[in-house]
Formats: C-alpha cells, structure tokens, sequence
C-alpha cells in the first residue's frame, strides 16, 4: 500500500510539475523567436496610366494586438494507470508583435502600397491628414487583430517499482494543431472633407496542423511560422478586396 501511494505522489507532481515548466519555457521560447510576415503580388497589373491619386493616411491601429507572445496553459486529461501513466496537455498561444520583424501597422502599409500601385486605376502614396480641395484620401483603422495557436504536450511516465524506491523514465512530445488568424479593417475613401465609401473588411484564416516537433523548441518554432502564415493570408484578403473596392469606385468617379 505504501508503495501505491509513493506511486501515486510521484506521478502527479511529476504532471503539474511538467505542465506548469512546459508552460513557461514555451512562452519564453517563442519571445525568442522572430518571423516575417510575407504578402505576394497575384492579382493582374492594371496596364494603363493611373489618372488619380490616393493619399494613405498613417494606419490607425484600435486592435490592441498586444507586444508579446503569451501561452496559457488548457485542461490537462491524466489517465493514470499507476506503473504507466498518460497525460495530454494543451497549450493557447496568442500571437504578439514582439514575434515579427515588422510592426503590423507597417506591414499593412507596405501591402496597400504594393497592391494598389499594380492592379488599380490609381496611385497610392502615404500622406498626413490630407483633405485639401479634391484631393483624395484614405484612412484605415485595425479594429481586430488576433492570431492564435496551440501547442499539444503528450506525456508518458513509466514507474518501475523497486524496494526500497522506484525507477521512473519519463518522455514528451510536442505538436502544432490548427491555428487561426481574426482580421476585421475598417476603410474610409475621402475626396476633400466629403466621404465618398466606408466599409468594414473581415477575414478569417485556417490552418490545419501541419507540423509537429518531438521538442518544444521545434513545436514553438513551427507555431510561430504557422501564426505569420495565417495572418499574411488574412491580410492579402484583406487588402485585395480593398484595392479591387477602390478601384471600381474610382474607375467612375
């Protein structure tokens, strides 16, 4: 009986012990690492000469997307078996951005520029609160911005009981599930001080999971990538569905 108890004792330290330092070393292995945000030009050039210009006012962000990358720790599912023990712990990652080499403010610009300036009838270039005469003008606000991902720790515990102790070995693994991106944009195209079109954009990005690391610092690597994945696939639907809006407006403008 003595013997089942000091079992009992060692495996579930042994379990919170490892999900509360998987926790912190997961988060501080993600801080450490930084990853690009990529956004590729697929939409057709506009061959004629644009007539107008667009001025882009600097880039309001509401979305508070937060500077680090945090990791809280979910429910943990322990299937005790006393000499062999199971246990499966999920871990929510939200991306910060500490995470990626470029403010998401300036990324956003960058890919508003690139868009526009290739398939719309018109010029973008960055301007201050221009609302001068016919002049043309855009703001853009993040009003939502969050990408998340989760990371799975598996554990395995074997006891070998041996009087007067035990021998223990313990073994984790580590795997990326699915991560998701949420990206809401509010635009608003003004010609002087009149506003000619607002619209609220949403996109909402998937990723299955796709990798899988017997460490956790192959597993924070790979959420890491994962999480810039989605965000730049939710930005290029985004911005192309901004560029092709302001582009039918202004083509009758």
């Amino acid at each position: 009986m003595r013997i089942i108890k000091t079992i009992a004792v060692i495996v579930l330290s042994a379990i919170l012990f490892s999900a509360c330092s998987s926790k912190k070393m997961i988060q501080k292995q993600l801080q450490s690492i930084k990853v690009d945000l990529d956004y590729e030009l697929t939409s057709p050039v506009y061959e004629e000469n644009p007539e107008k210009t667009v001025y882009l006012n600097s880039i309001t962000d509401s979305a508070d997307m937060g500077y680090y990358t945090t990791v809280k720790r979910g429910n943990t599912l322990v299937l005790p078996f006393i000499l062999f023990n199971y246990w499966r712990t999920k871990y929510h990652v939200v991306l910060g951005e500490n995470t990626l080499t470029q403010l998401y403010r300036e990324f956003l610009t960058d890919a508003l520029l690139a868009e526009c300036n290739r398939s719309a009838c018109f010029n973008l270039e960055t301007g201050d609160d221009i609302s001068i005469g016919d002049t043309y003008s855009l703001d853009v606000n993040i009003i939502h911005n969050e990408t998340r991902s989760r990371i799975q720790e598996t554990g395995r515990f074997l006891i070998i009981p041996i009087d007067p102790g035990v021998i223990d070995f313990q073994h984790e693994n580590y795997r990326v599930l699915a991560t998701s991106s949420d990206l809401k944009i509010a635009v608003s195209l003004k010609k002087g001080e009149r506003i000619l079109w607002k619209k609220d954009y949403a996109a909402r990005e998937n990723l299955k999971e796709k990798s899988f690391g017997s460490d956790f610092p192959v597993a924070c690597e790979a959420s890491a990538y994962n999480m810039s994945e989605c965000l730049s696939f939710a930005t290029k639907q985004v911005v192309t569905e901004i560029c092709r809006d302001l582009h039918l407006i202004l083509s009758v403008e």
